[in-house]
């Protein structure tokens, strides 16, 4: 590729971008690598902190894109810049969700039999039982389908036979009174929080 037609290219604008990249010129793809590669590593360096998992996501995040372009799935390619960062959040969700699904490791050598009964990972997963058996089963599900399992709306609202709106409003509903039924556990004595 020659200078002049990789100045080209760099010159596009979004929507002629996307359609080059959906006619499969290489050129096009290398653009859309070089324009958002850098933001996206920013951003992934600052939640993750974590340089070497950032790169990953990073790359992650530009081969979805690049993918969906390629399936004619970006609907308004004039605003590019804000479905990069879209799928940016949901690949950086997706790296939480897995994370938090692994176990903690700790050395058996670090393990201290005689350390104190006061155990705040105990404590967090007590805050968190009162919470969800403070809200209805209904609303507990669309909970823990939502923050459990990181599903949409829409596929909930599929699963429950609801509406996506309806599963919205559970979901805003259920986060509110867990978050008064934390903040009303946090301010009682520690005697007291124990079921």
């Amino acid at each position: 590729m020659t200078q002049d037609h990789h100045r080209l290219v760099a010159d596009l604008p979004p929507p002629m971008l996307v359609s080059r990249v959906q006619a499969g010129e290489a050129a096009a793809e290398e653009e859309l690598v070089r324009r958002f590669r850098p933001g996206l590593l920013a951003v992934l360096r600052a939640r993750t902190r974590d340089p070497e998992a950032a790169h990953e996501l990073a790359n992650d995040t530009l081969l979805a894109v690049l993918a969906a372009i390629r399936d004619g799935k970006v609907r308004e390619p004039e605003r590019l810049a804000g479905f990069v960062h879209g799928v940016a959040r949901n690949v950086l969700a997706g790296h939480f969700r897995r994370r938090a699904s692994q176990p903690p490791t700790v050395p058996i050598e670090d393990v201290d039999v005689a350390a104190p009964v006061d155990d705040p990972e105990r404590d967090r997963r007590e805050m968190v039982r009162q919470a969800l058996d403070a809200l209805g089963a209904e609303d507990r599900e669309v909970l823990e389908l939502s923050l459990g399992l990181g599903l949409q709306p829409v596929e909930i609202a599929r699963r429950l036979g609801l509406t996506p709106d309806a599963v919205r409003m559970r979901k805003m509903r259920a986060t509110r009174r867990a978050a008064d039924v934390l903040k009303e556990w946090l301010r009682s004595p520690p005697q007291e929080r124990l079921p």
